[in-house]
């Protein structure tokens, strides 16, 4: 979660002022899903996040070969009791390392900090990447993760409710937008994975803008293949400013936006692109909504 030296003093309250009015009468309410907001609103800029606020962010460990180490450079959701969503990029072309730790419910990752957390460590069952999925351009870059076994309901954890309203597919739906994005990633421009879960308060970037920023990098040589190819089209969403984004160690996990009528979050979307960590390039995300046919398919529930 990358932040620089201006603070934004609206970190959550934009995101839970400017949620999409139709959220609450368009999205299912299935209480199994989400639960009411402890705090609501916050007036500090540090991307500080509460005990048991975000019950389904999951962190995802990876163990390089001959290395008993494990790092945490992905994040997930939990969307159901036994299945988690993320992006492809975090579950294939690993290379010498390989996804051991599945962690949900969790604060601060470090063991050495007590946060009052009890998180809960999932067994992986099965791996299921999008069919479409292209590495080089982070097309259709969505994953679903199958636990071996359910995941037990609790203060500090519980699934994402889905939001699968057709209107927030609608161009009309972007201008004065915004979100929240979550993840322990980097804080600081070149710095290290944050061990505490932050939160960034992002602005919705409509399409037209978001492709005409990326358009330059189609001839850069030196820009890594996806984002040079990188398409902008129905199935991702746009978000993020110079001052608060998302950034390296953040992929995977969701950009989310409150209702204010029920007072639950709605996952909206999956980190994929964070080049430049956001400065001067917005924050690419997989856009929930299109895949809605896909994840029933594939996890036998019934999210829209």
């Amino acid at each position: 979660m990358k932040s620089v030296s201006i603070l934004v003093l609206v970190l959550g309250i934009s995101a839970l002022h400017a949620a999409p009015d139709g959220v609450a009468d368009t999205t299912p309410k299935s209480p199994r899903c989400s639960k009411t907001l402890k705090h609501l609103y916050r007036n500090s800029g540090d991307g500080e996040t509460y005990l048991g606020d975000y019950s389904w962010m999951v962190a995802l460990g990876y163990q390089e070969k001959n290395n008993t180490d494990i790092v945490f450079r992905c994040g997930a959701v939990l969307i159901a009791d036994s299945w988690i969503l993320t992006a492809a990029q975090c579950v294939t072309g690993l290379g010498n390392s390989e996804l051991v730790k599945v962690r949900i419910g969790d604060l601060n990752l470090n063991p050495e900090i007590w946060d009052g957390a009890n998180p809960v460590e999932g067994i992986i069952d099965e791996i299921k990447v999008h069919p479409e999925y292209q590495i080089d351009s982070l097309a259709k870059d969505i994953a679903l993760i199958r636990l071996k076994e359910p995941i037990p309901h609790s203060s500090s954890i519980h699934p994402i409710c889905l939001l699968s309203s057709p209107e927030f597919i609608k161009d009309d739906w972007y201008p004065n937008r915004y979100g929240f994005v979550l993840g322990w990633g980097v804080f600081k421009v070149g710095g290290g994975l944050s061990s505490k879960l932050l939160e960034g308060t992002v602005k919705i970037v409509e399409p037209a803008k978001c492709i005409e920023k990326y358009a330059g990098l189609s001839t850069d040589q030196t820009v890594e293949t996806k984002y040079s190819k990188i398409t902008i089209d129905s199935d991702v969403l746009c978000a993020g400013d110079t001052d608060q984004s998302a950034c390296d160690g953040d992929v995977g996990g969701p950009i989310v936006f409150i209702d204010p009528k029920d007072k639950r979050h709605y996952l909206g979307g999956i980190i994929t692109g964070i080049y430049k960590c956001g400065i001067s390039y917005p924050n690419i995300f997989t856009r929930v909504a299109a895949f809605i046919p896909w994840i029933n398919e594939v996890t036998g529930e019934n999210f829209a």
